[in-house]
């Protein structure tokens, strides 16, 4: 009965992670497509390039200062923010992609292991 009650704990726990690594990435996509070459000025311009980091480093922690990271822990993700179209000229895309290993409560007593998580969001330039 204790292992059922922990296994569904474990499923709650994978789901909110997965929900927030969900909005995360859409903060950071929202972000990104705002400092897009033709921002107003005092707004950072991101792009072309591929950035590759973690979630706590200087360049994207800002991002989703104000977005909670219930039951993540920031160092641990890992992102990728691509410009599919080659420019971050208005019309051109953006992808945001998250990812994190959850590790299950029990460890092994669970049958599932270690599922790594992943959240991928792509907005396009509008501005």
């Amino acid at each position: 009965m204790l292992l059922v009650v922990f296994a569904l704990l474990d499923l709650g726990v994978a789901a909110v992670r997965d929900n927030t690594l969900s909005k995360a990435g859409r903060q950071v996509a929202r972000e990104a497509v705002m400092s897009s070459r033709f921002a107003p000025a005092g707004v950072p311009s991101w792009g072309p390039a591929t950035y590759s980091g973690v979630l706590d480093d200087g360049q994207i922690a800002p991002l989703v200062a104000g977005t909670p990271l219930p039951l993540l822990s920031a160092d641990e993700v890992a992102v990728t923010v691509e410009w599919i179209d080659g420019d971050n000229a208005p019309g051109d895309r953006v992808r945001v992609t998250l990812a994190y290993d959850h590790a299950p409560l029990l460890g092994s007593l669970l049958p599932w292991g270690q599922t790594a998580l992943r959240s991928e969001t792509t907005m396009c330039i509008t501005h």
